[in-house]
């Protein structure tokens, strides 16, 4: 018998009405696709019950597309070890970067129903301290714990607000297309959740040519969730409501106490991201050949016709 978390009142009608879960047909597809996954020979998975609900939740309970996201999400994280291998947080740079508040998980969902809000400041990243990939590092880390922890982010997922805002030459250097395509990548491919909205404030003009990269390799249901509002936050507030927002935005939220909350809670975690280690896929497996060469192709991001759309990733 497969055991799940029980879904709160508004996500259970959210994930029925949006996502195709009808409760009572859990058992046959989270079995079914533990069964897909065990028989691979190329795929090391977590099997548990609550893990493999999370991709038949991204799919809409399409079983096939479930094994293709599982499959995925394992790929990706082979492709890219720099990020999501040795997550071990015992240098000092991991700790400056989480209580930087530079990338926050608020704890408050945008109303009854509603995405999870994170807020990002790459203007608190100091790159004297750790570079783009340590950033990406921390991020990944605490994705895989709400993974864990909060059903939300496959039911009714995020909302990202990003502060563009006072950025550092340094910071800005960072931004060059390798960097645009993997993060790119990891947003929109990386894991089961669902992507509500992206809102940019602050926004400096060199940025336009940014916004351009990062559409070139999105689907057109992610370009047409992209929010400009400069410097008007009551434009942001009409999204997001003013409240779930940290103070220094006119809301209720401290990012001091949310920073520390989260630096305790990613190392009563070190032991699962020992465990993450062992999953994977095989090395000489073709697809990951391929996504490999992928990611290191940035022709696409500079206006040339890539082939990423050509590797099927939903």
């Amino acid at each position: 018998m497969v055991i799940l978390r029980p879904l709160p009142d508004d996500l259970a009608k959210k994930a029925a009405e949006e996502l195709n879960e009808k409760p009572d047909d859990n058992d046959y597809y989270v079995n079914a696709l533990r069964e897909w996954a065990e028989k691979q020979p190329h795929l090391c998975a977590r099997t548990d019950d609550q893990f493999l609900i999370a991709f038949l939740r991204g799919s809409k309970f399409s079983l096939e597309k479930a094994k293709q996201k599982l499959e995925n999400f394992y790929i990706l994280r082979a492709a890219m070890p720099e990020i999501f291998r040795n997550r071990n947080l015992s240098e000092p740079k991991y700790e400056a970067i989480v209580k930087s508040g530079a990338a926050s998980f608020l704890p408050e969902p945008v109303g009854e129903g509603g995405p999870l809000v994170v807020l990002l400041r790459p203007s608190e990243f100091n790159m004297d301290l750790h570079n783009i990939n340590d950033v990406l590092k921390v991020g990944s880390m605490m994705i895989d714990i709400l993974m864990q922890e909060n059903d939300r982010v496959f039911v009714a997922g995020y909302t990202f607000i990003i502060d563009l805002g006072n950025i550092s030459k340094a910071v800005l250097m960072n931004f060059e297309p390798e960097f645009v395509r993997k993060l790119t990548i990891l947003v929109n491919k990386a894991a089961p959740t669902r992507m509500k909205g992206f809102h940019f404030i602050n926004v400096l003009p060199i940025f336009e040519k940014l916004f351009g990269m990062v559409k070139s390799v999105i689907s057109a249901k992610l370009k047409d969730r992209f929010y400009v509002h400069g410097t008007n936050f009551e434009e942001l507030y009409k999204h997001v409501p003013i409240h779930v927002l940290p103070k220094e935005y006119g809301g209720d939220c401290d990012l001091k106490s949310l920073s520390d909350e989260w630096w305790q809670k990613l190392n009563d975690y070190k032991k699962f991201f020992e465990e993450e280690e062992k999953y994977g896929v095989a090395e000489g497996y073709d697809k990951l050949k391929q996504v490999k060469e992928l990611i290191e192709d940035t022709s696409i991001l500079q206006g040339t016709e890539g082939s990423f759309r050509q590797l099927e990733f939903d």
